[in-house]
């Protein structure tokens, strides 16, 4: 069986993590190159997890990083070992006893370079929380899946999309070296769509494979606060459309984001909600400034 490398960043939360490792033993893969890049947690995550599962490489960080550096350090990693294909999963998902090699299975059936998605559940339930999406390049919608989407993917049968979340990530190693790895400068959040969307203007193919089952606990790593939360998701879709945007469509997009705010401001306001409204609005200014990654307090 080719040599397969899977990546878990992680910040604390070591209950997750240990329970992510544990669904990855229970596939049973026989090639399996599990690394855990630990964005300086300070819940003892690299010394559990070694204790529990001595064979798992940490590759210890002594701040956070963001998620995209972690990324980078445990993919370069598994590849320098040699691995055919790569894995990036969330510490706060788990895959079922078949989904590794209901992936490789695909992949080399497909035979050449690709990214896949599995069908990403809900944690502890049966909807389906992302299986990629297309991509509305006018305004960067995603059209699948979701409270809103306008699209729903067939969940029988492999499609194309333009989008594969990083929380199930699985690529051949030739996307690494066609088109580079994640984008540093996004700390957390949009780094996989950016990543996506450089993979299919190289070309390469990005497919769904609905029978390959994932479960993910959906912001997890930031369920303590909805301030950090939509900081971080603010400030990074600044750099996003700064990035993938220029001239009369930068002003297109530029406008509809800034409804999309103030709808996002709306709805919160109605609700309540104060907190996820101000880190909402201290991101975009921090994005903006090309401020610091993490929020001061």
């Amino acid at each position: 069986m080719p040599q397969v490398g899977v990546v878990i960043p992680t910040h604390n939360h070591v209950a997750d993590t240990l329970e992510c490792l544990a669904s990855l033993v229970a596939t049973g893969y026989p090639n399996l190159v599990v690394v855990v890049v630990d964005n300086g947690s300070t819940d003892g995550s690299p010394q559990r997890v070694l204790e529990r599962y001595p064979c798992v490489h940490i590759i210890p960080l002594d701040r956070n990083l963001g998620f995209a550096r972690a990324v980078n350090a445990g993919v370069a990693f598994v590849l320098d070992q040699g691995c055919r294909y790569v894995m990036l999963m969330n510490n706060d998902a788990v895959v079922r006893a078949d989904a590794v090699h209901s992936l490789v299975a695909f992949a080399l059936e497909h035979g050449g370079d690709c990214i896949l998605s599995p069908k990403v559940m809900h944690y502890g339930c049966d909807s389906v929380w992302s299986m990629g999406s297309r991509v509305r390049r006018a305004t960067f919608d995603l059209l699948d899946f979701g409270p809103g989407r306008t699209g729903r993917l067939p969940l029988d049968r492999s499609v194309a999309v333009d989008v594969v979340l990083g929380c199930g990530m699985f690529a051949t190693d030739g996307v690494f070296s066609r088109i580079g790895f994640l984008d540093e400068a996004f700390f957390f959040y949009y780094e996989d769509i950016d990543f996506s969307l450089r993979a299919g203007d190289a070309g390469i193919d990005l497919l769904t494979v609905p029978w390959a089952l994932v479960w993910h606990k959906v912001s997890e790593s930031t369920r303590d606060t909805t301030y950090l939360r939509e900081y971080y998701r603010a400030k990074a879709s600044v750099a996003f459309y700064l990035k993938h945007t220029s001239g009369w469509h930068r002003l297109l997009v530029s406008g509809y984001r800034l409804l999309s705010a103030l709808s996002f401001t709306c709805r919160n306001l109605i609700q309540g909600s104060l907190k996820p409204i101000a880190g909402h609005w201290c991101g975009l200014a921090a994005g903006l400034a090309r401020g610091p990654a993490l929020p001061r307090g």
